[in-house]
């Protein structure tokens, strides 16, 4: 049998969720990189939830999509009849976060843990990190040259998703402006940041 979830709702009102249940409440689950999405996934899985496959990211919005075409927002999430939970590994847009009905949830962790994790495990060699980081006082977009480029080097990171994850990354995702130049993420994305949180 699956397990019934007690769900509080706005205005504190109970109701039982079953996961898996395709008429019960979206979960939409924020993925920040680096920030136990896939372990979230996995679990969600377990918990007999229904699932996209591709860790958990919806159709043809995946890790680091930058394209809008492609993105899914939140209701079409809502209207599936395919999956209960599905994963945001992308910069946040309103379209994502506008449906009450959702259920959302989001991790987070030490930022310097994620940077370790970032480099190391989309497998960052000491000389593009060195850039990566170096490029925070020179206030610019380090480059990674297509010679240490070769195919899935950085896993799901495309070529121009660097420096955001050593730069306020949490910030950027859930703020608004994700490819704001480095050092140059203000109060303005913070509050909006702050505001989804």
């Amino acid at each position: 049998a699956r397990p019934r979830v007690l769900e509080r709702c706005v205005g504190g009102r109970e109701r039982t969720r079953m996961p898996g249940d395709l008429r019960s409440r979206r979960i939409i689950w924020i993925h920040l990189h680096k920030f136990a999405g896939t372990t979230m996934c996995k679990l969600a899985g377990d918990q007999l939830e229904v699932v996209p496959g591709n860790n958990c990211n919806y159709a043809s919005d995946l890790c680091s999509q930058s394209d809008v075409r492609q993105q899914v927002a939140c209701q079409a999430r809502i209207d599936s009849t395919n999956f209960t939970f599905s994963a945001i590994e992308r910069a946040l847009a309103d379209a994502d976060l506008n449906c009450s009905d959702a259920i959302y949830g989001i991790i987070l962790r030490d930022p310097m843990a994620a940077i370790q994790a970032t480099l190391v495990q989309n497998r960052f060699s000491v000389v593009e990190s060195r850039r990566i980081l170096n490029s925070i006082k020179q206030r610019r977009r380090p480059m990674i040259y297509s010679e240490e480029r070769v195919n899935g080097h950085h896993a799901c990171l495309p070529a121009w998703d660097t420096y955001q994850h050593v730069d306020n990354f949490v910030t950027r995702t859930l703020g608004g402006d994700y490819d704001a130049r480095r050092g140059n993420v203000s109060d303005y994305e913070l509050n909006a940041a702050k505001a989804f949180l």
